[in-house]
Parts: structure tokens; sequence; C-alpha cells
């Protein structure tokens, strides 16, 4: 996957800490992979976010919305065997979850009906 290729997002992170699910007991920082929903009445397009989780600084909050953006934003991503067409930043939120636990959530549109609904690509 694009987020585990990218250097950029492991040196924000410190290492390769990227789970699909919020990992019990997590050492900060790391990233989570979020919800996959519809994005309007368009059977082809997708909403994908992605969640990251940092102690101290909100400004470690912000380099590791910055790695992701460069990871994911228009990235190539492959679903199964078939290509995903389009993946573009949507919006991005940071808030304090606790005293010094910062909650990043990055929203991005995917877009390829073949892709999500399991269908033949004629490109490939």
């Amino acid at each position: 996957m694009a987020l585990v290729e990218d250097g950029g997002v492991s040196v924000v992170l410190g290492g390769p800490y990227i789970y699909s699910d919020v990992p019990v007991n997590g050492i900060y920082p790391y990233v989570s992979l979020g919800e996959i929903e519809p994005a309007g009445d368009r059977d082809d397009e997708w909403q994908l976010t992605v969640h990251a989780w940092s102690q101290g600084r909100q400004g470690d909050a912000q380099a590791i919305a910055g790695a992701l953006l460069g990871a994911l934003d228009d990235a190539p991503l492959r679903i199964e065997q078939n290509r995903c067409f389009e993946l573009r930043f949507s919006l991005a939120d940071i808030r304090r979850e606790k005293r010094r636990v910062y909650r990043t959530t990055v929203v991005f549109r995917l877009r390829s009906g073949e892709a999500i609904l399991g269908g033949n690509n004629a490109d490939e």
C-alpha cells in the first residue's frame, strides 16, 4: 500500500506504524485506517478515512497530515486485481482528544466503480 511504501510517512511516524485498526496500547505516533463509505449518490465514488494519532505537540499532528497527503493524494492504488482510477484529498481535521493526544483525520475521495464493486477492468 502507498502508506507503507512511502518513506515520508515512516519518517514522521518513526517507523512503519500503520495499522488496519486502532491498536490496543499503541505507541504514538501511528496511523490507523478508517472507514470506506459511499460518497454521494454515485456507485463509483467513495470516501476513505485515515486517522493518525500523535502525542505531544499539534505541529507533530500537522506533519503527519502533510505526510499522509504526500503519500495518498492522487496516488495510484490497487484494490484486489483492479486499479483505482482516482484518489484525491477531500478534507483534514486535527483535534485534541485528551490532554496531549491529537487525532488527525484525513479524508480522500476514491473514484472507481469497477475497482470498488469488484467488476472487471478492461485496462488490466
